[in-house]
């Protein structure tokens, strides 16, 4: 039974993200804090590229509205997620291919069935390769079939 995505620190002292034996450690420039302003507040956060990276380790399956808020990032910053946080996420998702995939059936059942709402469909199509949008609305329709 694998264990969560958690927080850690390496023999070095520096800050990372373990699951089981996988680890993604942070650079001092990840942990650079970077000055956002919200409200007229101002506060300290992590490099938007760390935070879409984030985004996409989540316990390594991510939610389609999750992809939406990382496009949504890069199209605002510019920045692409650095490849050890995809590298990491993919890892996880190898040591679990079952779960995973279930996972991600669940998600376009979800997506398909109108669990993400509408913005998110619309937001969603951009992004998700068109194989990925016709599973979906085959599995969705043999879904349904089976309901009714």
């Amino acid at each position: 039974n694998p264990s969560l995505c958690f927080n850690a620190y390496d023999k070095t002292g520096h800050f990372c993200k373990q699951y089981d034996d996988i680890k993604l450690l942070f650079t001092d420039e990840d942990m650079t804090p970077h000055e956002v302003e919200l409200f007229g507040v101002m506060f300290n956060t992590f490099p938007p590229e760390v935070q879409a990276g984030l985004y996409l380790i989540r316990g390594g399956s991510f939610k389609f509205k999750d992809l939406i808020k990382v496009s949504l990032l890069h199209q605002a910053t510019g920045l692409e997620v650095p490849i050890k946080f995809r590298d990491f996420g993919s890892n996880i998702r190898k040591s679990y291919a079952m779960k995973h995939k279930i996972f991600e059936l669940k998600e376009l059942i979800n997506y398909w069935s109108g669990g993400t709402g509408t913005i998110a469909k619309r937001a969603l199509k951009s992004i998700l390769p068109k194989s990925t949008r016709e599973l979906g609305k085959k599995m969705a329709a043999k879904l349904l079939t089976r309901l009714y």
